[in-house]
C-alpha cells in the first residue's frame, strides 16, 4: 500500500492535492486496476505482469489506459 501511496503522489504532486484526494483517485479504481498498479509501483513490466497474474498484455494496457484515464478525470481543481 505504501508504494501505491508514493506511486499516486509522485503522479500527482504537480497538483498539489491533499491526501484525501489521491485517496479517492485510488478508490475509484477497480479492484484489478488496483492490482495492476501495485505491480507497476513495484517496478514489473508489462511482461513481468502478465507472466504473474496470467493475463494477456493487451489486458495490461488496457487496465493501465484506464487507470491514467481516472486519474485524468478526476476533478483536480
Amino acid at each position: 500500500m505504501f508504494c501505491i501511496r508514493i506511486f499516486l503522489k509522485v503522479f500527482l504532486t504537480n497538483r498539489k492535492l491533499q491526501w484525501d484526494e489521491h485517496l479517492s483517485t485510488y478508490h475509484n479504481l477497480t479492484p484489478r486496476e488496483r492490482i495492476i498498479l501495485k505491480h507497476i509501483t513495484y517496478g514489473q513490466s508489462n511482461k513481468e505482469i502478465t507472466a504473474e497474474l496470467h493475463i494477456t498484455e493487451k489486458t495490461v494496457k488496457t487496465h493501465i489506459t484506464s487507470i491514467f484515464g481516472k486519474m485524468k478525470d478526476q476533478d483536480y481543481t
